[in-house]
């Protein structure tokens, strides 16, 4: 067994945090672009066509299972020879990736097409929507166009440099986003909005090609795969399939269900909660998919004792941040949306509390999430999520049926703790970490009794708060921010954990970069 010495140690650290932060950078201006953008569209389109599109894009992340979640499992083949330096097995699994994913492009165009004739019967509207097929295929085209240049951003992501071309992407977006209001604005014209975000994705992936070329000028040398380490990557991609597709079908299949058995015109109204949620897991999810490439970096190094303790710090983030994000949000939303779109697109209580819940539930997974991949746990636990998918639909129907949209909200919440969420930490522990998963859910536990007791304090509080402007919500946020931080640091301070992380960012910031 080996270990990293300290300057390997605080080299990991300084990439992730340069990572994270640069992705949360361009993730926050997308949400930024991605509300004014949003604002423009319901005022010349309608919340009919805006929900239209969010049955689109879900059936669209369900025809990009043809990728069979190989990401993942090229992004575990390169570790260990980025980690030895071998640049030619490096440049063969990259060459490799790229013929997959041509492949990827052609089946997400076919799987895609699939659906095409069950368009009409999706979309729950009083009145047709004209040329839905056409808008359908650009959306697909630009689903299919983000493969085939793809594979060498695996490399520069699974070496822990992916934090240029984040920044660079937001000159994309940016972009991006003026031209489409520009279209709404002018022509409204949902077409050409679409159109110009099948260009923008086309010259990202372009330009995102050429530059790490640059950067590794041994990807053009030749280099083959020889039959072993296609074996391993096989059987990585076979594993990460049923990962895949029942990922995508747990996380896809419900503005599907809530357009069936609620109406198209409520996802409308929905996708404007999934817009503020959603961008919020982006810039989330940013932060913690930088860190594992260290993670696996340290996985490579076998030392079962640092990651448990990287876990633990991994953890504590995750529980932070998701707990602050989530009473924060539980108590402003109602109020940002009725502010940002009217009292008439303000949705039921249920509705936000299902919601947000599932959001939590997600981010407290995002420890294990980070391990998955690094520590392929996504091979052994590939079934579980395949029960998950079923037991949502199950649950789903009658749910919808009876109680609406936060019936079908709440029948993914159950079906999510009744399986992954005890049982993929449970394998992570027992197959890869050495340990017990008993100390990880104690503090889950605490946490959550926290969160209930901070956000029970802000309702109280608030009330003496008048007035609903802009002013009150900000007032609300800043009290339900502090409130949660500093219920935590008085539970968590002293923990190892707390005391590794705040060493970790003294060290981060006295190092320079190497």
């Amino acid at each position: 067994m080996t270990s990293d010495s300290p300057e390997q140690h605080v080299s990991r650290t300084h990439r992730s945090a340069r990572n994270a932060a640069a992705g949360i950078f361009a993730q926050g201006v997308i949400v930024l672009l991605g509300f004014a953008t949003r604002t423009v569209f319901i005022d010349q389109l309608g919340v009919e066509l805006l929900g239209v599109q969010t049955l689109l894009l879900s059936l669209l992340a369900l025809a990009t299972v043809a990728d069979l979640g190989m990401g993942s499992a090229l992004m575990f083949a390169l570790y260990q020879p980025l980690r030895d330096g071998d640049h030619e097995q490096s440049a063969a699994i990259v060459r490799y990736a790229g013929r997959l994913y041509r492949w990827v492009a052609l089946a997400t165009v076919g799987v895609g097409l699939a659906a095409l004739p069950f368009l009409d019967s999706l979309v729950t509207l009083e009145e047709p929507v004209p040329n839905l097929g056409l808008y359908y295929l650009v959306m697909l085209a630009n689903s299919a166009l983000y493969f085939p240049l793809y594979s060498r951003t695996l490399l520069l992501e699974a070496d822990q440099r992916s934090y240029w071309i984040k920044l660079v992407s937001v000159g994309f977006n940016v972009g991006r986003s003026v031209a489409q209001i520009a279209v709404l604005l002018v022509w409204g014209s949902f077409l050409l909005f679409l159109v110009v975000q099948v260009v923008s994705t086309v010259l990202n992936n372009v330009f995102v090609y050429r530059y790490v070329g640059r950067q590794y000028p041994y990807l053009s040398e030749p280099a083959d795969l020889g039959p072993e380490p296609r074996k391993e990557v096989a059987r990585s991609v076979r594993a990460m399939l049923v990962y895949r597709v029942s990922g995508l079908a747990l996380n896809n299949t419900d503005p599907i269900l809530i357009s069936i058995l609620v109406g198209t015109l409520a996802l409308g109204y929905y996708s404007n909660y999934l817009l503020i949620v959603g961008s919020l897991v982006m810039v989330l999810e940013v932060a913690f998919s930088a860190l594992t490439p260290s993670v696996g970096n340290l996985v490579a190094s076998h030392d079962q004792a640092a990651m448990r303790r990287v876990l633990s710090e991994i953890q504590l983030l995750a529980v932070g941040v998701y707990g602050v994000s989530s009473v924060l949000l539980l108590v402003v939303m109602q109020d940002v949306i009725r502010l940002w779109l009217g009292a008439s697109f303000v949705l039921s209580t249920a509705t936000l509390y299902a919601l947000v819940a599932n959001f939590y539930v997600v981010g407290a997974m995002s420890p294990v999430a980070t391990f998955r991949g690094a520590t392929g746990l996504f091979r052994e636990t590939r079934y579980v999520l395949l029960v998950t998918a079923t037991l949502n639909l199950l649950f789903s129907v009658p749910l919808g049926l009876i109680f609406g949209l936060p019936g079908v909200l709440f029948a993914t919440l159950a079906a999510r703790l009744l399986t992954n969420v005890w049982f993929e930490p449970w394998v992570l522990f027992r197959r890869h970490l050495g340990g017990g998963a008993g100390q990880f859910i104690v503090t889950h536990v605490l946490a959550l009794v926290i969160f209930g007791g901070c956000y029970a304090a802000c309702i109280v509080l608030l009330d003496a708060i008048p007035g609903e402007a802009w002013g009150a919500v900000l007032a609300g946020a800043a009290l339900a921010s502090l409130l949660v931080c500093a219920a935590l640091a008085s539970v968590f301070g002293r923990t190892a954990a707390a005391r590794s992380l705040s060493k970790r960012a003294v060290q981060m910031l006295r190092r320079p970069v190497s």
